[in-house]
């Protein structure tokens, strides 16, 4: 029987692809899925930036990632960091990105989340925070 989470995104986005996203201080991720959405931001006159992107795995997990770079002499350093969440914890992800960013829930981390949670039907509900 196949996983119900995963079935969809195939319909939707094709087939799914192989990535592997370094992090920094810890094990790289390898997962078979989907980009769903990245956006980015250039700071101070193109010398750094931030990009973030969030992926939908085959087995129904949601991976963030966030790549902070700098230009210094000349040379382009990057920090990355990644977080991974099952299907019963996609809700956590909001949280990685404020904690990733001093407790706020950054412009560029926001758009990225909210136009991912919209390419698939069982991510739309935490695309926007409803309350009773």
């Amino acid at each position: 029987m196949s996983n119900p989470s995963s079935s969809a995104p195939a319909a939707i986005l094709g087939p799914p692809k192989q990535f592997v996203l370094p992090r920094d201080n810890d094990l790289d991720v390898s997962f078979n899925g989907w980009l769903l959405e990245c956006a980015d931001d250039q700071l101070v006159r193109d010398k750094s930036g931030v990009t973030v992107c969030v992926y939908f795995t085959e087995g129904g997990s949601i991976v963030t990632q966030r790549i902070r770079w700098s230009i210094v002499k000349d040379r382009r350093i990057e920090r990355h960091h990644v977080g991974v969440f099952d299907s019963a914890n996609w809700s956590e992800a909001i949280e990685w990105f404020k904690t990733d960013n001093q407790g706020r829930f950054g412009a560029v981390s926001k758009e990225a989340w909210v136009r991912a949670c919209q390419k698939l039907p069982q991510l739309k509900a935490y695309a926007i925070e409803t309350v009773n």
